[in-house]
């Protein structure tokens, strides 16, 4: 629980652009879970994450930013849930990563870092 918390922590934290300065997002830490119940309801029920309403494939994301969905793919191993990444199951199909609006925030952000650190590959197209 507490790599957990520290993950969060760490991802709450990140930097996305330079333009946009730091973008802070609430996550619940152990703590607040466990010390905040209503009405008897259990600590789980308790905390309500926002809702997603869309996802994107990782296709869909490599086209707008520009980069290979390969590389995308291999970035987006290290991500979970909490960080914005899903899993999407079609019909026949193995499953696809898909990312939500944060998700996209995040891997934007682990894409500049590998560019920092020089172990990015050339952008395919220009992001949209």
């Amino acid at each position: 629980m507490a790599q957990l918390a520290a993950k969060h922590a760490r991802l709450a934290s990140l930097r996305i652009a330079p333009h946009l300065g730091t973008r802070t997002r609430a996550f619940p830490t152990s703590t607040s879970i466990a010390g905040s119940t209503q009405g008897g309801a259990s600590p789980a029920a308790a905390v309500s994450p926002g809702a997603i309403s869309a996802v994107f494939t990782i296709g869909y994301v490599a086209n707008q930013l520009g980069e290979d969905a390969d590389w995308l793919f291999d970035l987006s191993i290290d991500m979970f849930p909490e960080d914005g990444c899903l899993w999407v199951y079609g019909v026949g199909e193995d499953g696809v990563p898909a990312f939500t609006e944060y998700g996209i925030e995040c891997l934007r952000q682990i894409i500049a870092d590998e560019r920092a650190a020089g172990r990015a590959p050339l952008q395919t197209q220009p992001p949209k």
